[in-house]
């Protein structure tokens, strides 16, 4: 189900929901904490903004909305939008393909679409790292390999020689990385869509620099919690970033927001959650717990809708679901300590509780193989690996019963 007027005015719908996620929030992390949450959660910008593109083309497919004054205001930002795209794209583009044409040795002129789509990133350095790594996982490696093979023979097809040196690769991949801030940061500058994003982050923070709001608009994420933070690794603002009409078409907006929101109300200065902002020692371990968490609170607000609230696998956006097979009942069996940590962001005393090595171990662990599920395209099960996860959580259980 989706209310598509508070998906057009989604600061105003999330206003008059907060009181019922208060409510949640309250029954999982006690009544103790309600004033914390209520100021975590008031002193966080939501910017729900998608660019014009998106934001037109949602409105294109909703014959529903009826409000002509909204709809002539999308268009005209578009086509603003498009106008200084095209522009500042035109600049970019030039430098790019040049150096492109230049390190496949063909005249820029014939530049072709086939060309450019060459996925020359399949022998960057950190895949032929990979491939000379005795711990890589072989899955991760017979990916790489797979799209290596894939793209010689696409260079064969478009008859160039393929390119396979990692510095120029290196090249070709920062003037990318660096064409997409140069980008952002034009259309920040000369579009309507841009002097509103300025005005909504500045409104918040005026220290924020336009290289800030760039970083926080370019992540890939569907959505995503930002905490700035000063010198000395405190967290000073909250800035959600979530483009609704952009997610809309995954039609399940409150699940995948209640991950980001509770990343927000366990924020402290040191800390979101059981993952410190200096050293990022925990992350996973901290994303899966609140992916448990987002769904928990999916299932308990079914009722009341915020956007939308139809089903659909966590996985299809972030991945985290499918390592739940190798976390057993470890997040439902220590829910309550769990919870306290992390709002009160004693990493110390969860390190003494579970075993800082344990800790560390189950991780690492994560980490690993949720490279490997990433990187495979097939249902991926091992014994092994689930074995290896069985005795990692109950070294972790085991420690408690020690202290």
């Amino acid at each position: 189900m989706t209310n598509i007027d508070n998906i057009l005015y989604p600061e105003e719908a999330l206003d008059d929901y907060k009181r019922k996620l208060l409510e949640v929030y309250i029954e999982d992390y006690g009544e103790e904490y309600k004033d914390v949450i209520k100021e975590r959660m008031d002193n966080t910008l939501y910017l729900f903004d998608s660019n014009p593109k998106d934001t037109l083309r949602f409105i294109l497919n909703n014959d529903s909305i009826r409000d002509l004054d909204y709809v002539e205001q999308a268009e005209n930002s578009y086509f603003n939008y498009k106008k200084a795209l095209k522009k500042i794209n035109k600049k970019l583009n030039r430098d790019y393909y040049g150096k492109l044409a230049y390190y496949f040795n063909i005249n820029p002129i014939f530049i072709r679409e086939d060309i450019m789509n060459l996925d020359y990133s399949s022998y960057n350095l950190s895949n032929m790292s990979k491939l000379a790594d005795d711990n890589i996982d072989e899955k991760i490696k017979e990916e790489i390999i797979k799209r290596q093979e894939d793209y010689i023979d696409a260079c064969h097809k478009a008859k160039v020689e393929p390119l396979i040196d990692t510095v120029q690769i290196n090249s070709l991949e920062r003037i990318k990385d660096l064409n997409e801030v140069k980008r952002m940061m034009y259309l920040l500058k000369h579009t309507i869509w841009g002097s509103e994003m300025v005005r909504k982050f500045k409104s918040y923070d005026r220290e924020i620099t336009l290289e800030e709001m760039v970083e926080i608009l370019l992540q890939k994420e569907v959505g995503a919690a930002n905490f700035k933070l000063d010198d000395n690794y405190k967290a000073r603002t909250s800035i959600v970033y979530y483009p609704i009409m952009k997610n809309a078409h995954l039609k399940c907006l409150d699940r995948m927001f209640f991950h980001e929101n509770r990343h927000v109300i366990e924020a402290g200065k040191d800390n979101v959650g059981i993952n410190l902002h200096h050293g990022n020692k925990y992350q996973l371990i901290n994303e899966i717990r609140t992916e448990k968490h987002a769904i928990e609170d999916a299932q308990e607000l079914k009722k009341s809708i915020l956007w939308s609230n139809d089903e659909l696998p966590s996985y299809a956006y972030n991945g985290y679901e499918k390592l739940f097979p190798y976390t057993y009942s470890f997040f439902e069996d220590n829910k309550e300590i769990l919870d306290d940590v992390a709002m009160y962001g004693d990493v110390d005393f969860l390190e003494d509780y579970y075993g800082k090595i344990n800790l560390e171990n189950y991780e690492r662990f994560l980490q690993e193989t949720s490279q490997v599920l990433a990187n495979n395209r097939y249902n991926y099960k091992s014994r092994e690996k689930e074995e290896e996860a069985y005795q990692l959580v109950r070294s972790l259980n085991r420690n408690k019963f020690l202290l």
